[in-house]
């Protein structure tokens, strides 16, 4: 008898009119089979128990065991949960910025999913990708949101859709923040270290332990901020996500993840200029996601990274053959692809420099000189002076699993994700998941769990070029917009703590990994104001 799952949603019948394939005749050390696809599941015996939390105090020996405990934290993330995903359901808050914060401070504040019924349910808030939102600009306009990697480049996908980004973290996450916050949780080493707050060279980091975590969660259920059943908080740790998406009329509607959101809105004048005009709620389907949490030994983060498979046109990659030898997957960008053209050209940024991918607009930030500006959408300037309209860009994956094109001396990473990959999209095939579509490109973490400085080409494993195409499009390694005096390879390059600061000790805290950690508002469900 076939095996099967709680079906999140039906995908359609109908092909999608183009998306990366992914192999199916890979070397399978890495595949998931139906016998381990059970133990995921919180009732092996209960197709409908919905999938649990990977445990992360375990050892971690291999690229594939990072790889897997994403594969089954982006399954639970996504699983159904009061009529929405685990991601929006009563575990996760939403991250928004404060109007207090500053183009220099990332001041956020968290708000809880609220409601399990869709009908009731509060919209999440989120923006187009941009700088850091504060009081200077318009009422409700661009609210909510993080600054992406890139800038203000704003990026719309070919049926017209800007592209909306979300942050979320779990219960954990914010329990964890208030502990922090009041001193009750200073983890070093993964290990409890005392209470000492603001020593130089001090790395207080996330915890790694389970019994570090407990104290946490027991924490959070004191003071009402973690509900019912502690278990997928213990679990999951703390969990910090990125989500991107576009608007859901803009794309096959059976073949994504859905969500209803506030984003913001804009009139359109002219061609190469869109003011910003308050919000407005929209269906929004999900592309990509960014997963990041701690596991036993590595305090650093484990980014790990999500997209759709018909978002772009995958570079060519090796990769070993379960029959021997090896295999080279070639790059084919035939077909309608949500954020590239059909037939797209591979672009080459050495030999061109006008192939870089570049946005085609941006996001006026806040600033003295902005003024009634800020917050709208402007074309690029071109070399004359004049400006762009605004309007989509091709793009590409151009590192497809996170490392550079074609590299044969990465063939066990390819290969790893490939069976993996391969293996997971069979299993949810066989109930019509929609969740099928979605592919995982990668992760990357550092060796022995150190924490990463700036660059890190020393200390970086796993895909050292990791890009989300949704979310790093215009700073994929080899692909992106050069900026004075930085090159970002992979996400530790940004999430990364300073190192030697002594004027600034908390810039070296472990948790400084996180750009949202430090700034974000204490939330107290109970007598406490926010």
């Amino acid at each position: 008898m076939r095996f099967t799952i709680a079906v999140l949603l039906i995908a359609s019948a109908l092909p999608a009119k183009a998306e990366n394939t992914i192999p199916t005749d890979a070397d399978d050390k890495c595949a998931i089979s139906e016998a381990t696809f059970r133990t995921w599941l919180k009732d092996p015996d209960d197709a409908a128990s919905g999938i649990r939390p990977p445990n992360p105090y375990k050892s971690f020996g291999s690229e594939c065991a990072f790889y897997q405990w994403g594969a089954q934290m982006f399954l639970w993330l996504t699983s159904p949960e009061g009529g929405g995903m685990v991601l929006n359901g009563d575990g996760f808050f939403n991250v928004v910025h404060d109007a207090k914060g500053s183009e220099k401070i990332a001041k956020v504040k968290v708000v809880r999913n609220s409601a399990r019924t869709p009908s009731t349910r509060t919209p999440s808030v989120f923006a187009i990708r941009g700088k850091k939102s504060d009081e200077k600009l318009p009422p409700a306009a661009f609210r909510g949101g993080v600054e992406q990697a890139g800038g203000g480049g704003v990026l719309l996908n070919q049926s017209g859709s800007l592209t909306y980004y979300g942050m979320h973290v779990n219960d954990t996450y914010v329990a964890f923040r208030n502990g922090f916050i009041d001193g009750r949780f200073v983890f070093e080493d993964g290990g409890e270290k005392g209470n000492e707050k603001g020593q130089y060279g001090k790395t207080y980091q996330f915890p790694t332990r389970r019994h570090d975590v407990d104290r946490v969660v027991g924490f959070g259920q004191r003071i009402g901020l973690i509900k019912g059943d502690p278990r997928d908080s213990i679990l999951a740790g703390t969990v910090e996500l990125k989500t991107s998406w576009v608007a859901l009329d803009s794309v096959d509607a059976h073949d994504f993840l859905t969500i209803t959101a506030q984003v913001p809105k804009f009139d359109k004048v002219s061609e190469t200029e869109w003011l910003a005009d308050g919000v407005e709620t929209k269906t929004l389907a999900m592309v990509g996601m960014h997963i990041a949490a701690p596991v036993q030994g590595h305090p650093e983060l484990i980014w790990i990274s999500y997209e759709h498979l018909a978002n772009s046109p995958m570079g060519s990659y090796v990769y070993n053959r379960k029959s021997g030898g090896t295999a080279t997957h070639p790059y084919d960008s035939s077909g309608d692809w949500t954020f590239a053209q059909p037939n797209t050209p591979w672009p080459d940024p050495d030999k061109n420099k006008d192939q870089r991918i570049t946005p085609n607009a941006s996001v006026k930030k806040a600033g003295k000189k902005a003024g009634k500006k800020a917050g709208n959408i402007f074309g690029a300037k071109t070399k004359t002076g004049s400006r762009k309209p605004i309007a989509p860009q091709n793009v590409v994956q151009f590192n497809p699993w996170g490392l550079a094109a074609d590299s044969e001396k990465d063939l066990t990473n390819n290969t790893d994700l490939v069976a993996l990959n391969a293996s997971v999209i069979d299993l949810l095939k066989q109930t019509g998941d929609v969740r099928q579509n979605y592919y995982q490109l990668g992760g990357v973490w550092t060796l022995n769990g150190v924490m990463p400085t700036y660059p890190t080409r020393d200390v970086a494993a796993g895909g050292v070029n990791l890009a989300n195409s949704t979310m790093e499009t215009f700073h994929q390694f080899g692909a992106q917009t050069p900026e004075k005096d930085f090159t970002a390879q992979n996400c530790l390059d940004c999430h990364s703590v300073a190192g030697a600061s002594p004027k600034k000790p908390s810039d070296n805290y472990g948790v400084a990994v996180s750009h949202i950690f430090q700034g974000m508002r204490p939330f107290y469900p109970k007598a406490k104001a926010e």
